[in-house]
């Protein structure tokens, strides 16, 4: 290389060195921002691109419309926040940056979801943050460690009134092996002792405060499957690790955190809705949902977006009971029951006239009703104890031959049942006049629809109205209004002895003695039992009373009592 050349390298060497030099003796123009500079202009930027408007901001807040649904003040970290996510979104920012609150207290540590959002909507620095350490947040994501998610649906259980239309909550399972280790992330409402009309009164107006709440899936089975009798569809969702991290911050940023619960809307299964979208802000849920929430409704919405990945059915106790003694006569239901009562020991009732699969199907029955029992509180520890492991001695004893009751298939999946709203369209004569009737049925189920998906022997019709039109008079007018009509028609078995009750209440025209058919308010109920023939259905007798209320009355009331006998069949499936 000559002179020359070397000399121009050289020059370049140390042109390259003098830039390097300069180059990072230079501050950036964020480094040379003071702390609260940098924080103005955090706020500066979030307010001119309008970031408190954005889907996922907003989701965090449980915005719908113009307002947050939560109700709680101590969410909100604004005095406006509930109503303002401009001002929420400053609160937050300010409270990321504030260095004088204890670790578990910080904003980040308490609102993980929103931090870690703002964090990358707004590329903050994290060198810019105050370091925290979040153990009570760190440790409850430890123990979670969230691998899936499952939209869990108990079916409608009649005799208790919260749980009419059914339920939904989440399952996050982890990396053990037994999903009943999983965590249930529940939202319901805190009732404490109102029962009866004041709990319906109380539910419909928003007088309940509902919760997010996490405890063992194990004990939501326990309830719903052993106790309640209720069956449990169990939907697995496709989110991956990353959106459920986001989903257990959120779920962290509930805690103790309340709402005003409605029965008709803002109940359990459209408050779970706002977890999937916190998990994954690109679906659109909640803004999917009408006047009326219904949790089977929801499942289909979910199922509808593609989030649904697998469905596993978990048949209650009850139901694996029923099941078991359909394969049986009469007479060895009998004695599975006399052999869970205590009454005859299971080696007395195994006669040889019996097959090897009579004999086990007799005891696996038994078996499956002593843990009923116990779970229903029906016998003691001492008696269950005795009692099962007795059992359970006889049946290994006969091997592991295979029996074809233990499988349940699974029945129609509860989704794919018919949907809640029904139009009918009409017409008729009534006193020499045509008319046109119209009637709209908000929600839910009735008798004489298909059972597929539902209940067996339950109504519950919510809002039905019924309108007609006169052409000859020109005259529009309401004919009914079921405020609320519930029949539950459980029949009786020699395992399970329910009471049949119906209650309804609304308006409807009632006619008179002197041709006039006035619009009057009336409630009516009763009392009975059921029976289900395999013959010809379910038969049911009632005891009822009703009283009417309205103007043409004598009194403005009327009050009488009777009885009803019924059958409830399918004469075609269509």
């Amino acid at each position: 290389m000559s002179f020359q050349s070397r000399r121009k390298a050289c020059g370049l060497i140390v042109s390259s060195i003098c830039l390097l030099f300069i180059w990072s003796s230079v501050p950036s123009a964020a480094a040379d921002l003071s702390q609260h500079e940098y924080l103005e202009r955090l706020e500066r930027t979030a307010t001119a691109e309008h970031v408190f408007n954005e889907r996922p901001w907003k989701i965090l807040l449980h915005y719908v419309s113009s307002h947050s649904l939560i109700s709680d003040p101590h969410f909100f970290l604004s005095h406006s926040g509930r109503k303002n996510p401009a001002a929420e979104l400053v609160a937050t920012l300010q409270g990321m940056f504030d260095s004088h609150v204890s670790d578990n207290e910080q904003i980040q540590c308490r609102f993980p979801a929103r931090s870690a959002w703002l964090k990358e909507r707004l590329q903050i620095d994290p060198e810019r943050l105050p370091p925290v350490k979040c153990s009570e947040f760190e440790n409850i994501r430890k123990n979670m460690r969230p691998k899936q998610a499952v939209l869990v649906f108990p079916a409608a259980f009649m005799n208790k009134p919260a749980s009419m239309f059914g339920h939904t909550f989440i399952r996050i399972d982890n990396e053990y092996r037994s999903k009943l280790l999983g965590h249930a992330v529940n939202y319901a409402a805190f009732t404490g002792d109102s029962g009866g009309f004041l709990y319906a009164i109380k539910g419909l107006f928003g007088y309940f405060k509902g919760y997010y709440s996490v405890l063992p899936y194990y004990e939501k089975v326990k309830e719903y499957n052993d106790m309640e009798q209720r069956d449990i569809w169990e939907y697995e969702l496709n989110f991956s690790e990353a959106e459920l991290e986001r989903m257990v911050m959120h779920i962290w940023e509930l805690k103790d955190i309340y709402s005003q619960y409605y029965f008709l809307d803002e109940n359990c299964s459209s408050n779970i809705l706002f977890l999937f979208e916190a998990a994954r802000p690109t679906l659109h849920l909640t803004d999917s949902l009408g006047w009326w929430v219904i949790p089977i409704d929801t499942v289909r919405l979910v199922r509808k977006q593609g989030l649904v990945s697998g469905i596993i059915y978990r048949p209650s106790r009850a139901t694996v009971i029923n099941h078991i003694a359909s394969k049986l006569s009469p007479v060895l239901r009998q004695k599975a029951r006399y052999i869970a009562d205590g009454q005859i020991s299971p080696e007395d009732a195994l006669v040889d006239d019996i097959s090897i699969k009579e004999q086990i199907a007799v005891l696996d029955l038994a078996a499956e009703l002593v843990q009923y029992f116990y779970a229903k509180k029906e016998i003691t520890k001492d008696d269950f104890q005795e009692r099962f492991l007795h059992i359970l001695t006889v049946r290994s004893k006969m091997g592991e031959e295979s029996n074809e009751t233990s499988y349940i298939p699974p029945p129609v999946f509860p989704d794919e049942g018919h949907r809640s709203y029904r139009l009918g369209i009409s017409g008729g004569v009534k006193k020499g006049f045509a008319f046109q009737e119209i009637a709209l049925r908000p929600a839910y189920h009735a008798l004489t629809d298909p059972d597929d998906g539902y209940q067996k022997g339950s109504q519950i019709v919510f809002g039905d109205i019924v309108a007609r039109y006169y052409p000859e008079k020109q005259r529009f007018r309401i004919e009914s209004l079921d405020i609320i009509n519930i029949i539950s028609a459980a029949p009786r078995t020699v395992f399970f002895s329910p009471v049949s009750w119906r209650f309804s209440t609304g308006v409807k025209r009632e006619y008179l003695r002197n041709g006039n058919d006035p619009a009057e308010y009336y409630g009516s109920g009763g009392f009975g039992l059921t029976a289900d023939s395999e013959a010809v259905g379910l038969v049911y007798i009632f005891g009822e009373s009703e009283i009417d209320s309205g103007p043409s009355l004598t009194d403005h009331y009327a009050l009488g009592a009777g009885g009803s006998l019924g059958l409830i069949g399918t004469i075609a499936d269509f």
